[in-house]
């Protein structure tokens, strides 16, 4: 099952993301392509979470950083070299559905083999091990033409075990079959780089030097069934047009080959999505495919595994419209091939009472089930100028869709700020919101849903934890049905173990508590003992125990607890059990923790004295 995914990682591509239907990923464990500044995503059974974030998270993590958080354990994915450039970047651009293959598109020289000046490369982070992607037998690593901010390939897609990668190549070729300077698919499997995006009629449909840009479209689970589109004649079968190409190792096969049926438009279908085993696959088209369909607007379709196309956008017939304008799109598949998402304007359910896009849900026996509702539907008019119009992602039985809307859908959304919902059962839930709240007006943006359904991630700059202490945009998961635990907070557990919703980016650095080395025995046979809290804690007071012993391993003989502000000192006095200890030495055992959970033990010898 393909996931939706929202295109648009450079403004190269921005071009060609708004001016297609919205149209969904491969099935690879990742759901969400960046979109905006942000991104992130949960593995397939939600226990893990990987994120992007420019402020250090862990100790040592650097500057721009890809973090991994699973077991309550925040880690820095990417290794940075001894001479980073000065201005650096890393952006998270995939994972694998275990989401232990981070793909990360950065300046960072992460291995000796690259050599060209800081240029973008596409790498795979797996084990904390980085592999270079971008490059193929021709790639000279001289320094890119265009400068250190280069993009010679962009990632875009995987296989859901991490080990098949697809990129989108620009201007220069990598293999010797790629003999142009246009878009191509490549294929990186096993450290050999592959051509995708040809065949053995291969004939391009325009005379140079202009290009048709071949556009990687999706794949199966297991990265068998590989999805493009062109317009360029790949097989002798093409007999000209925008076609879907499907290739299976080297066979080559047009999913978009029709009846014979009278055209009054140019073929320009769309990719949607697939099924897990790649044998079904969603699309639309402005081509009548089946008699029921008697316009010319775009449609969506099923291609079954006998080759037989079914029309799955039903009763949304709008009369001979525009060659390739409006009409309904492709949203996402289940694995099984039978459920599948699409958006439409057309009420086909008595529950959608705007004349505005919404997602619907059907199966194989055709059965329409209106998706973006709930019971304080106002069922206002919203028109959108750029697909999609309703930015989802779905679970692998398509059971489960995330979404994103302005319009408030249940009573406890007061805001008209975007938010992030989630549709099952017949129910909406809010996903976007907390302890906190989450009615600031502050919108929040969808990231990922596991496969399961169970476990949403999202981002937003507003505050729905104690945890958020700042108003920038920060990563979350929240599992309705229950705790989740792919990285939250230990004080948030203790205190409520049956929170829904977690801060994933959080910052992980313990604070090391300052201890001085003399102490003060008091007149009144307590120990005075001077401590600070790190002014760099930036999830202050630090709280914790101080502990004094006679020597490292010995009892204790005196215990007391501290609050300390971040960048403060304050002298805590500890009564001591018996008399006071010989030869006027003590060791003190100070645990710190600051208000997230993280915590850090600093042992230290002290001189007594007296006052």
């Amino acid at each position: 099952m393909m996931r939706a995914m929202r295109r648009g990682l450079i403004a190269v591509a921005l071009f060609v993301v708004l001016a297609i239907p919205a149209s969904a990923g491969a099935v690879q464990g990742y759901r969400a392509e960046c979109q905006t500044a942000f991104c992130g995503g949960v593995s397939e059974d939600g226990s893990r979470a990987v994120f992007p974030f420019y402020e250090e998270l862990t100790e040592g993590a650097e500057r721009a950083q890809v973090y991994e958080r699973v077991g309550g354990v925040t880690r820095a994915l990417v290794p940075y070299p001894d001479d980073p450039p000065a201005r650096t970047y890393v952006n998270l651009v995939g994972l694998s559905a275990d989401a232990r293959h981070a793909f990360v598109s950065t300046n960072l020289a992460l291995v000796p083999a690259d050599l060209d000046g800081g240029g973008t490369d596409i790498y795979d982070v797996f084990g904390g091990v980085p592999s270079l992607l971008s490059t193929g037998p021709l790639d000279t690593q001289a320094e890119p033409g265009f400068g250190p901010m280069s993009l010679p390939m962009f990632f875009m897609g995987a296989s859901a075990d991490g080990t098949r990668v697809f990129m989108d190549s620009l201007f220069e070729g990598l293999v010797p079959e790629d003999t142009d300077r246009c878009v191509d698919v490549y294929e990186r499997f096993a450290g050999q780089t592959r051509f995708i995006s040809t065949g053995p009629t291969a004939t391009p449909s325009f005379p140079e030097p202009n290009c048709d840009m071949a556009s990687y479209d999706g794949l199966s689970s297991d990265g068998s069934h590989v999805f493009f589109k062109t317009g360029d004649h790949l097989i002798a079968e093409d007999e000209g047009g925008t076609d879907i190409y499907q290739r299976v190792g080297d066979a080559l096969a047009m999913l978009t080959t029709y009846p014979e049926i009278e055209r009054n438009c140019s073929d320009l279908p769309w990719f949607g999505d697939a099924s897990a085993d790649g044998t079904v696959v969603l699309f639309s088209t402005n081509i009548p495919i089946v008699a029921e369909d008697q316009d010319s607007t775009y449609d969506v379709y099923k291609r079954l595994p006998d080759r037989s196309y079914s029309l799955v956008s039903r009763g949304t017939e709008g009369g001979i419209g525009p060659c390739g304008f409006g009409g309904d799109k492709p949203v996402a598949l289940s694995a099984d091939g039978r459920t599948a998402i699409f958006e439409t304007a057309f009420r086909l359910s008595p529950e959608d009472a705007d004349s505005s896009v919404d997602l619907y849900s059907t199966d194989d026996s055709g059965a329409m089930s209106l998706v973006t509702t709930g019971p304080a539907d106002a069922s206002l008019d919203e028109h959108v100028l750029f697909p999609p119009a309703w930015p989802a992602d779905v679970s692998d039985d398509a059971s489960h869709v995330a979404f994103e809307t302005r319009q408030p859908l249940i009573a406890a959304d007061e805001d008209g700020a975007v938010d992030v919902y989630l549709r099952a059962n017949g129910r909406t839930e809010l996903v976007s919101t907390g302890p906190l709240g989450g009615n600031a007006g502050t919108g929040a943006e969808l990231l990922s849903i596991s496969g399961d359904g169970q476990t949403i991630a999202f981002a937003t700059r507003e505050r729905l934890t104690d945890e958020d202490t700042d108003r920038k945009m920060d990563f979350y998961v929240r599992r309705p049905n229950g705790l989740v635990r792919p990285g939250s907070a230990s004080s948030s557990i203790k205190r409520s173990g049956a929170r829904r919703t977690v801060l994933i980016s959080a910052e992980s650095i313990p604070p090391r508590m300052k201890i001085s080395r003399r102490a003060s025995l008091l007149p009144s046979g307590a120990v005075a003992v001077r401590l600070g809290c790190p002014k760099a804690e930036k999830s202050g007071p630090c709280r914790g125990r101080l502990k004094l012993a006679t020597h490292r391993q010995g009892k204790s003989v005196g215990v007391e607890r501290f609050r300390i502000a971040a960048g403060r000192q304050m002298r805590v006095s500890v009564s001591l059990h018996g008399s006071s200890p010989a030869k006027g030495r003590l060791v003190a055992r100070v645990r710190g923790a600051d208000r997230l959970g993280n915590s850090a033990v600093v042992v230290r010898r002290l001189a007594l004295r007296r006052n």
